[in-house]
């Protein structure tokens, strides 16, 4: 009976334990500036600094206005993945506290690895759709209906990862601005190869294997579907190369390697990407990070 009974309450202690700190880091969360008014300041000021750039924009695109759609859509999705380092301080704050509570036997790199993506996500999504549906007005996008909420979905998932790549980051680096350093190092690979700068059968193929293991490259394809998918470009004698007829948005997609693709298939890669670095930044916390009692 207490050889049954002891893994019974290791487990709901373990329970217990996890419980406790959700409820403490969703605190923090709202109680720290630097996490969640910060950050959402600056997305914001962000936001109202591209959509004053693009404000006089038309709303029907012609065929010469495609590369500033398209440098338009790479730069929304770069300049907030950008910003998602400015979170690494207060994962390297949480850092520290989690070693010494660790070593005292309070919880376990995984669990804690669980709680802070769990609790991330409200504030992002909220962060998300706020900045999403601020961008997206004033840049004129794609006015489909529908295509807003995919929109925002996107940069969701997107910032998610993002922020999981920052959350590994900072378990591996000991130092504030080694993690800047190897965030921006990250981050500038993943951008330089997934399809906007180059294309991708244009990569050296030592390099290819970057765009597919990047998650900007199945971001930046979903932004492109949202925007292009369906909709119908006005004719240009006047760009380059001239059209005199409108055309499909599908040869824009097909022109930049796009084509053929499944909006929530990508969602899926991101999120289980998501998962990925989380695990791994669990796993070197579990062996690199016991601390001392």
């Amino acid at each position: 009976v207490l050889a049954a009974t002891i893994p019974v309450t290791s487990h709901l202690r373990s329970l217990r334990a996890t419980g406790v700190l959700m409820v403490r880091s969703a605190r923090n969360i709202v109680r720290n500036p630097a996490v969640m008014l910060l950050r959402f300041l600056m997305y914001q000021a962000l936001c109202l600094m591209l959509g004053s750039v693009w404000w006089d924009t038309r709303k029907n695109i012609i065929a010469g206005d495609i590369s500033e759609i398209t440098a338009r859509i790479w730069g929304i999705s770069t300049f907030f993945v950008l910003c998602s380092i400015s979170v690494l301080p207060a994962f390297l704050e949480d850092k520290a506290i989690m070693i010494k509570e660790r070593a005292n036997g309070c919880y376990g790199a995984f669990a804690y690895s669980f709680v802070a993506t769990i609790v991330a996500l409200p504030f992002l999504f909220l962060l998300s759709t706020c900045v999403g549906a601020t961008v997206y007005g004033c840049l004129h996008l794609n006015d489909t209906e529908g295509r807003l909420f995919l929109h925002i979905m996107n940069i969701f998932v997107t910032l998610a990862v993002a922020e999981s790549v920052i959350a590994l980051v900072s378990t591996i680096v000991p130092f504030f601005v080694v993690g800047i350093a190897a965030s921006a190092t990250v981050m500038a690979g993943f951008f330089a190869v997934e399809g906007f700068l180059i294309k991708v059968q244009d990569i050296p193929p030592g390099w290819r294997w970057m765009h597919w293991v990047g998650f900007k490259s199945y971001s930046f394809k979903n932004f492109m579907h949202v925007e292009f998918d369906g909709r119908t470009i006005g004719a240009d004698l006047n760009a380059v190369p001239p059209s005199s007829v409108d055309f499909d948005g599908a040869n824009v997609l097909k022109a930049f390697e796009c084509e053929d693709q499944n909006f929530w298939l990508n969602i899926c890669i991101m999120m289980c990407m998501l998962i990925i670095y989380r695990l791994l930044a669990a796993l070197w916390t579990h062996y690199f990070h016991l601390g001392k009692r």
